[in-house]
C-alpha cells in the first residue's frame, strides 16, 4: 500500500480487450491504495487529451505524483505485479 499521494490516468477504449483484462487489476490496486486519484480516459471520446499526452496505444497508464510530475509510464495488458512495479504505485 502506497503512502503517497499519486494521481494515476488510464487510456482506454471500449472496444479494446486488453483494456477489458486489466479492469479486475485496476481494481484490485486502488482498492488496496485509497490514496491513488484515479482517472480513467477514454481515447475514443477525448481525443484531443489522448494526443497531449502522447498516448499511441490502450491500454496505457500515466502515473504522476503530488506535484503532477511524472513517474512512469506503460503500455499494455501486465500481470498485476508488473502493473504495480512498472508503475511504482
Amino acid at each position: 500500500m502506497i503512502r503517497r499521494k499519486m494521481k494515476l490516468l488510464h487510456f482506454t477504449a471500449e472496444w479494446c480487450r486488453p483494456c477489458k483484462m486489466m479492469a479486475p487489476i485496476i481494481s484490485q490496486v486502488l482498492d488496496a491504495n485509497p490514496t491513488i486519484e484515479y482517472i480513467k480516459i477514454d481515447i475514443d471520446e477525448n481525443p484531443e487529451t489522448t494526443r497531449d499526452y502522447g498516448v499511441m496505444g490502450v491500454p496505457s497508464f500515466i502515473t504522476f505524483d503530488d506535484n503532477d510530475n511524472v513517474i512512469q509510464r506503460a503500455t499494455g495488458a501486465m500481470s498485476k505485479a508488473e502493473f504495480v512495479n512498472r508503475l511504482q504505485i
